[in-house]
């Protein structure tokens, strides 16, 4: 499939990333990420200004509707920035033909204003609280923020006959999707389809920045993770474990910390955790998971969520009359 990139303005990746780094921005917004939706064959768009830039690539809805999705985008300095950029995106999802465009604004904006700035809250498609580590600290106070119990799990590991090991072969993905299989099975969820990280990991081992970890005994493999350094941090993109081995071996806090260790000698300085809820959500499906990465340390960071910008504004009215429709 043929695949357009298309801006309004010339632009090296280079630059982008620059300047997306300069805006504190997200991976899913970066050089690579556009990588990677090359290699599923999307069309990308992509355009940037003072104080503000964007990608984004062409989706179909479960209904078949087409639209803009903006991952963790735009990025902007301030609300002025926002609004141009806003009128940036809905320009080129004119000129695309598609309904609406989706958006993960990741500051966190009035939602007052938001509205004001005609877009429509919808239920979060990438997560709307993050959880990042600032790792530009002596390893000292690293640890002083580690969890007794899992200092203690960490202490003991090599004990218990763990090893860790790094990958960058594409074959190593089906020891990841084994694990990831029965972490969903257990979790009740649904994973991306095995395609998916077979096009993340092509597109993305080549650049040095995408690798498989493995924390493993000698002839067993008990945790994993698929991890995206880009800028000065690193991305927790993917985790999975066995759970049997996990429960006797805690090998998946053990890994974890390895990557944290292993991400500041690597000379980055923040450690995304990726997607978690406020710690006092005790009902929310994520809390489990959320207090799993809390033991290491790290700062819970609110953005704006998901919203719709329509665009074609009849036909989106008709998209979400039809969503309310079959979800009764």
């Amino acid at each position: 499939m043929l695949v357009i990139i298309k801006t309004m303005k010339k632009t090296s990746q280079q630059n982008w990333d620059q300047s997306l780094s300069q805006l504190d921005g997200h991976l899913y917004q970066s050089s690579l990420w556009l990588k990677f939706q090359q290699a599923q064959g999307r069309e990308v768009f992509q355009d940037q200004g003072d104080g503000w830039l964007w990608m984004g690539a062409i989706r179909k809805s479960a209904l078949k509707i087409s639209y803009l999705y903006v991952a963790y985008g735009p990025t902007a300095r301030d609300e002025a920035a926002l609004k141009k950029s806003l009128a940036s995106i809905k320009h080129h999802a004119e000129a695309a033909g598609v309904v609406f465009a989706r958006i993960d604004i990741i500051k966190n904006f009035s939602p007052s204003k938001l509205k004001a700035m005609g877009l429509v809250p919808r239920p979060d498609m990438q997560p709307k609280y993050r959880m990042v580590l600032d790792i530009d600290k002596s390893p000292d106070e690293l640890w002083m923020g580690v969890s007794q119990s899992a200092r203690s799990y960490i202490n003991s590991a090599k004990k218990r006959g763990i090893e860790f090991e790094i990958s960058e072969n594409p074959a190593d993905l089906k020891i990841f999707l084994k694990m990831q299989a029965i972490t969903a099975q257990r979790q009740g969820i649904r994973n991306h389809p095995d395609s998916y990280y077979e096009h993340l990991l092509s597109a993305l081992i080549p650049t040095g920045a995408c690798k498989l970890y493995f924390a493993r005994t000698k002839d067993q493999y008990i945790a994993s993770a698929l991890c995206i350094d880009w800028g000065k941090t690193r991305y927790y993109a993917y985790a999975a474990t066995d759970d049997e081995l996990n429960r006797t071996t805690r090998g998946a806090t053990v890994l974890l910390w390895w990557l944290i260790e292993n991400a500041k000698t690597t000379g980055l300085k923040r450690f995304d955790y990726g997607g978690v809820v406020p710690l006092d959500w005790d009902s929310h499906p994520w809390i489990g998971h959320t207090r799993f990465k809390s033991r290491f340390g790290g700062e819970i960071i609110e953005g704006s969520g998901t919203w719709d910008l329509p665009i074609n504004k009849p036909k989106y009215s008709f998209y979400r009359l039809a969503k309310r429709f079959n979800k009764k």
